[in-house]
Formats: structure tokens, C-alpha cells, sequence
């Protein structure tokens, strides 16, 4: 099967997608589904199957939007192969004169299956991004024109390099910036887990057998430069923490309200009427999400407890996105069935910031987070998180391919 869609859909979606194998109210869902970073312009691509023959249907096409909708951009269209196997009873495939078409006597049953399959799928797949990511980036390189090089005069000196002569500190105490209690010592990132002694590991160059590497540097103030067995990593650490907020954020919302922390003092924060308005309709509702929030006036509403997951977040524009948000749905009954954008607003806000200069400890904590968080391979807004480009793509950009 795989071999005959890769000739349909192309040679690399195969290794670019998630095998599903799942059966759930009488309905079984096989076939292969793309990563969600590896989309199409166009739904061409999506291909349907039921007990064997190739179908269009609204109800699966609208199972695989939503099964998607928390990972790719609204214009791009993911990349699946359906195969679905239902009792021959539960179907009417006189629908259409050429029965390309067709009903379900149970859309609702058949839709959650395919969401629940899809969904399985893709959490197993864990990180995982797509291949071809790093394909496009092996594209954006340029190699330089060449040029004669210059011979050194004779009163040329060497230069020292920044790192000559620099050796790693050893030990386990407070002063050596790579073990375990210097990382205590100086705090964790925020919302990320601390790091284990497993850091005086990871300080060994040798040492790279985790699937996102060791970090090695970081570049712009924003994206980590990780080592692993097999090559190069370059990790998005704002879109990367964003991500692990916000699947944090989810969990804690299925199990209940999300804790909050109180603000010592409560946070004033001045809007146009008609937005503070909105705020305190729909204050009730916005607690499930650990943020609690009243009228102060006119034109102010103050907030007294935040998400205790943000930490020290940006409060005025986390309330002023929220608000924003709020005026886009136009009813603030909207409020439950937009539940995952007003978490993705709250998880952007809570996330590390471009620019923020992190510590080796820190940039190792985010890259295990990532490792251990399902769909950590993307942002919330379907852009990847990373790049991996293996040694022989590096080699291939020096003509060391051979």
C-alpha cells in the first residue's frame, strides 16, 4: 500500500507520515496520514476509502479538518490516505449515480473514529517533524563564488579565537555552570521542567543520544543550535515553548479549571468600554482558564489572579489579545466552543520570548520537553519547531558528498 501511494502522492510521504490502525464504534480506520508539517495547497491529495471503494464525503473531509486544526494553517490541507471498513448496513452508496458519494447512518460515530485514529496517530508520532522541512532549508543555501585565496604575508600573526585554551569546568558544585546544582542554584526556565543531574551527562561532547541533541549554542537570541548522533538542529525556542504551553494548558483544562496564581496587587488595565464590557460577560467563563478578572469602572477592568502556568507573563497583553479575541467571535456564548484559541493566545504569552538569552541548562530542559511532548514538532500555528539536517546534507553543501 505504501508503495503504490507513494507513486500516487510522492516517493516521501511514506516516511513524512503516521500509520493509522484503529477501530472504534464498529468503524476501522487504516491507512497513512501526513505529519502536520508536511501539507498541500490544495486538497488533492486527500484521498477516501470505504470498504474498498474510492469515495467523497463531507463527514470524513470534515473529520480530517478537525483532527488537523490544531496543528496546521487554515490555508495549508494535510496529506491522508482513509481506508475505512464499516458493516455494509450502516452505508447507503446510492446516494450519487456513480456511487462516489455516499451516507453514513451514523456520521457522528464515523467522524469521532476517524478524529480519535488520527489524533492516536500523531500523538505516538511524539516530535516528529517532517523531512522535508530540511529539505527546503538545504535550498535557501548558497554557496559562496570562489575566490582566489590570499597568501599570508610574512608579518602575518595568528590570531587567538575566543575558546583557545578553554577547558570545561569539572565537579558537581554550584560553581560549574554545567552540573546539576549550578542549574539549581540559578532557577529553571520558566515553565519548563528543571534540569536533572542528567545535565553532567550532556555536557560530554561525545554524549549525544537524545533525538533533539545537546545544546551546543544559541543564535539571534532565539534559536538553539543542538547536536545529536546524526546531525545538526536548529530549534525555534519561542514557537517551541509555545507548543509545550500550550499542550500543558490543555491538560490541565480536561482535568478541571486551570490553577491560578494571585497577583499581590491587582493588575489595572484600561480599555474601551465596549471591551470591558465583553471582559466582564464573559469573566465567568474565562476562569476555567485560571484567569479571574472584574469591572473596575467604566473603562478598567482589574485582574486579580492570572494562569499559574504563564508565571510572570505580560498581563495587560494577554487581557487586551483576550479581549481582542472577544470581539472577533461577536458573542461571548462563543467563549467554550473557542476554547483551544483563547488557549493558544494565553500559551503565546507564557511562552520564552525571542530575544531572551537562555543558559545551556535551560536550552537542554526545553529540548527534553520537547522530546517528551506529542506534536512538539510544530507551533500552534503549524509552523515547524525545528530543522534537522543530518551530517550528509551538511557534507552535501561542502561538495563532501562523493
Amino acid at each position: 500500500m505504501q508503495a503504490r501511494l507513494g507513486q500516487v502522492i510522492g516517493d516521501d510521504f511514506a516516511s513524512n507520515a503516521v500509520v493509522l490502525a484503529s477501530s472504534r464504534h464498529g468503524v476501522v480506520v487504516a491507512g497513512l496520514a501526513g505529519l502536520p508539517t508536511y501539507t498541500r495547497a490544495n486538497s488533492l491529495s486527500q484521498f477516501y476509502f470505504v470498504n474498498g471503494r474510492s469515495v467523497k464525503d463531507k463527514v470524513l473531509v470534515g473529520a480530517v479538518r478537525a483532527a488537523y486544526a490544531d496543528y496546521t494553517f487554515r490555508d495549508r490541507f494535510p496529506v491522508v490516505a482513509l481506508y475505512i471498513a464499516i458493516d455494509p448496513g450502516e452505508v447507503d452508496v446510492n446516494v450519487h449515480p456513480a456511487k462516489a458519494e455516499l451516507r453514513f447512518r451514523d456520521a457522528g460515530a464515523v467522524r469521532s473514529a476517524v478524529i480519535r485514529a488520527i489524533g492516536e496517530a500523531l500523538t505516538a508520532a511524539g516530535f516528529k517533524a517532517s523531512g522535508t522541512v530540511a529539505e527546503d532549508v538545504l535550498g535557501a543555501f548558497t554557496a559562496p563564488a570562489y575566490e582566489a585565496p590570499v597568501s599570508a604575508g610574512a608579518g602575518f600573526e595568528r590570531q587567538s579565537l575566543p575558546f583557545d585554551g578553554y577547558d570545561r569546568p569539572t565537579g558537581s558544585g554550584s560553581g560549574n555552570p554545567y552540573s546539576p546544582a549550578y542549574a539549581s542554584s540559578q532557577g529553571g526556565l520558566d515553565g519548563l521542567n528543571e534540569p536533572s543531574a542528567r545535565i553532567e551527562a550532556e555536557t560530554n561532547p561525545a554524549f549525544v543520544e537524545y533525538p533533539l541533541g545537546t545544546a551546543r549554542a544559541q543564535m539571534f537570541d532565539n534559536f538553539i543550535i543542538a547536536q545529536n548522533g546524526e546531525g545538526l538542529l536548529l530549534v525555534d525556542q519561542h514557537a517551541a515553548h509555545e507548543r509545550l504551553v500550550y499542550e500543558r494548558f490543555k491538560a490541565q483544562l480536561a482535568s478541571g479549571p486551570v490553577p491560578s496564581q494571585a497577583q499581590l496587587i491587582p493588575v489595572v488595565i484600561e480599555l474601551p468600554e465596549e471591551d470591558c464590557a465583553r471582559l466582564e460577560e464573559a469573566a465567568g467563563e474565562l476562569e476555567r482558564f485560571g484567569l479571574y478578572l472584574e469591572r473596575f469602572g467604566p473603562r478598567a477592568v482589574a485582574v486579580r489572579e492570572t494562569p499559574a502556568l504563564l508565571g510572570n507573563s505580560d498581563i495587560d497583553g494577554l487581557v487586551r489579545d483576550v479581549a481582542d479575541g472577544l470581539a472577533e467571535w461577536e458573542s461571548v456564548a462563543a467563549v467554550s466552543d473557542r476554547m483551544e484559541a483563547i488557549i493558544a493566545r494565553m500559551a503565546c504569552h507564557g511562552s520564552v520570548r525571542s530575544g531572551r538569552r537562555l543558559r545551556v541548562d535551560e536550552m537542554n530542559a526545553l529540548l527534553r520537553d520537547m522530546e517528551a511532548t506529542p506534536h512538539s514538532g510544530q507551533c500552534i500555528h503549524g509552523r515547524p519547531t525545528y530543522v534537522e539536517l543530518k551530517k550528509k546534507d551538511i557534507e552535501r553543501l561542502f561538495g563532501r558528498s562523493r
